[in-house]
């Protein structure tokens, strides 16, 4: 069989489908929302409905399950579990199989390379691992000969049990937990809103219901404005806020009587002054500027901080109605579904007579121009308004983007906390950024919270080794984004890296003084081993009882500042029992756990390694390059041997070993070829 590494945390789960979850989606005040598009995620599935007049939604989930496997074939589920940071699956095939494993996020996106290999007749494995991806759902889809399809859901759960090398024989399958889980619900109205609601329990009954579901409709922290003693609601479409209603503000006067005399004056629909309080007033592009029309964006005759539509307002208006008006007009007009929350009213306008009354809405806006929302067809239009009389309906500011997070990345270990340096891309509108800190991913406790940042970064001294969430959030005169990223980050802990080890600051081995070094919980030698005799890169390293060591391009003064090059048989002196290998008495070389760990306690940013970065860590590596039929990577990449290697399907003629490769990142690397070489950086416990 031919084992693969391909890193993950997880938890494996069955899938026990065949359940309906329903729901409400309402207002911020609890009002229904109806003909809300609502998409349900579950695993690799996804379904869509509409919420109806009463805002209810039923979706009746697939019964999806695993083609049955025939009889003789087994594939179990992963173990242990949950496990850190490697696991592993077994294989019982009644003949010799191909097997296919791909690996897959809640999205349905693959997450790393296709998996392919021949598993022998009767028991074989695989071992995973999924290293650098975040905390959540995965699948893991298998396929025997092309035939039979098995499909096997995950938690990646980060800081649980090891799969330790020992347990090489286990045979033990994980217990399978018979639940749902709901990945995501997104709801939307149209493409003018859009919100996704995450955090559902898992359950295992026949149905859910997961209640209401709330979508933000008025503006953030103006619901309403009060403005010429009338009281206008506002609504948030896409990303501006705007008047919910009609604007009636002025005197009202006559057709052909509107003066430009320093007073506010309006039309009422058929000159009846309670068409103005139903519907608005109508006024002419020069009345609602109060005479500056020239001005994109001028507040006119709207309440302060508000103004008239500017060109680029209704562009991204009729963008988001896809230039369709049925979800702008209000409920009861004409098929209009108010998706949008704009409510239009066929109000009418005029020219030199009233028309289009119950068949047109009519907006102004800039320059003299108006969007007209008819009733004859799906459209909406953008027509010249001179000499006309319409309808106004203000707009204000715009809710910023959300930000994009530069660092601490997601998931990343052993960041500096004194102080912790918070990175971010700009967002769009902002004016000012939030940043806040909690130890919970609910935010339940918020540690620290620091508003009207205005740059694009931010210091902040943390505690040494704990974990904690952070948030940023971009707010812009009209209030916070809706939506905001959020990341998370383990600071270093406070063990006093890079000393000498205790009561041994130096060894002498083989007539060479090597430094030892504190690293986590081990002492290491600060420097690359070298003994042995230098031999031509032409010729193997072999068993004769000599120690053989490459040098870099073949110049002896490199194995004095790089150390030497050995293969991993050398290394190990040839014996599969022992881990010390050249190593001096009492030392050995790493295990592969130990190194493995590094990547989740220190992170995989070479600077925290290397002598020539910060070196965080105390590693002290230097980029000695390495042996691969030629030598190559001297000052770019190092690699360093660990003591653990196994055979590919249990082939000892197909071994592949392991060891800690420092380049653009730290990774562990698994070597095939048994000429390839390496360094050697031998350790002890610290106790």
């Amino acid at each position: 069989m031919k084992a693969f590494v391909v890193t993950l945390f997880v938890f494996i789960v069955s899938i026990n489908y065949g359940q309906s979850v329903t729901g409400k989606i309402v207002d911020e005040n609890g009002e229904i929302l109806s003909n809300y598009t609502v998409k349900i995620y579950y695993g690799f599935d996804s379904l869509t409905t509409k919420s109806d007049s009463e805002g209810k939604f039923l979706f009746n989930l697939t019964n999806v399950e695993d083609e049955q496997l025939p009889t003789n074939y087994s594939i179990s589920n992963n173990y242990p579990n949950p496990f850190n940071p490697r696991t592993r699956i077994d294989f019982s095939l009644p003949a010799v199989s191909k097997v296919k494993i791909e690996i897959y996020n809640s999205l349905g996106q693959r997450v790393k390379d296709i998996i392919e290999m021949e598993c022998s007749t009767g028991n074989s494995h695989v071992d995973l691992e999924l290293n650098g991806l975040p905390n959540g759902v995965y699948f893991a889809r298998i396929n025997v000969d092309g035939k039979y399809n098995v499909v096997k859901k995950m938690m990646l759960l980060y800081g649980s049990q090891h799969l330790a090398v020992e347990s090489a024989n286990l045979t033990t399958f994980a217990k399978s937990l018979n639940l749902f889980h709901i990945d995501k619900i997104v709801v939307n109205g149209d493409k003018f809103r859009e919100k996704t609601f995450t955090g559902f329990e898992d359950f295992t009954t026949n149905s859910i219901d997961v209640g209401s579901l709330e979508m933000q409709i008025s503006c953030p922290g103006e619901p309403t404005v009060e403005y010429e003693g009338k009281t206008y609601r506002t609504v948030l479409i896409g990303n501006k806020c705007w008047l919910r209603e009609n604007l009636n503000v002025g005197t009202m006067v006559t057709v052909n009587n509107m003066q430009n005399n320093g007073i506010v004056e309006k039309l009422c629909y058929n000159n009846v002054a309670d068409s103005c309080v139903k519907y608005g007033g109508l006024y002419s592009w020069n009345e609602a500027c109060k005479g500056v029309t020239e001005v994109n964006g001028t507040q006119g005759i709207c309440p302060e901080g508000w103004h008239l539509p500017t060109a680029t307002d209704i562009a991204e208006l009729k963008t988001l109605a896809t230039n369709n008006s049925v979800g702008m007009r209000a409920k009861g007009y004409s098929r209009g579904t108010n998706t949008s929350g704009f409510e239009g009213i066929l109000s009418g306008y005029s020219r030199v007579n009233f028309a289009a009354f119950n068949s047109n809405s009519t907006f102004l806006g800039y320059p003299e121009k108006y969007f007209d929302i008819p009733v004859y067809d799906a459209n909406v239009y953008l027509n010249n308004a001179a000499f006309m009389y319409h309808s106004v309906r203000c707009v204000k500011g715009a809710l910023p983007k959300k930000v994009t997070l530069i660092s601490p990345e997601l998931n990343s270990i052993f960041i500096p906390n004194n102080p912790t340096k918070f990175k971010w891309r700009s967002a769009k509108y902002a004016t000012s950024y939030r940043l806040q800190l909690s130890h919970n991913p609910d935010f339940s406790v918020i540690l620290i919270d620091v508003e009207n940042i205005v740059d694009t970064s931010y210091e902040v001294h943390l505690g040494y080794g704990q974990d904690y969430f952070y948030r940023i959030i971009s707010k812009s005169e009209l209030g916070y984004a809706q939506e905001y990223p959020m990341g998370n980050f383990k600071t270093r802990t406070a063990v006093n890296y890079g000393v000498p080890c205790p009561g041994q600051d130096t060894i002498v081995y083989n007539g060479k003084i090597y430094h030892t070094v504190v690293v986590g919980n081990y002492c290491y030698l600060k420097e690359n081993l070298n003994i042995g005799d230098m031999i031509a890169s032409t010729k193997p390293q072999t068993d004769n009882q000599l120690v053989e060591k490459y040098c870099y391009n073949d110049d002896p003064n490199n194995c004095e500042q790089y150390g030497g090059l050995y293969t991993f048989r050398e290394a190990m002196q040839y014996s599969d029992v022992s881990k010390q290998g050249l190593c001096p008495p009492g030392w050995t070389l790493p295990d592969y756990d130990t190194f493995y760990d590094y990547q989740y306690t220190f992170g995989t940013n070479p600077d925290y390694y290397l002598e020539s970065g910060e070196n965080g860590t105390g590693f002290s590596a230097i980029l000695g390059g390495y042996f691969n039929n030629v030598f190559s990577g001297l000052n770019s990449k190092a690699f360093f041997w660990s003591n653990y290697y196994y055979n590919v399907g249990g082939n000892p003629n197909m071994p592949v070993w392991a060891g800690l490769q420092i380049d653009d990142q730290v990774n562990i690397k698994w070597r095939s070829i048994s000429n390839d070489a390496g360094s050697i950086r031998c350790y002890r416990p610290l106790n």
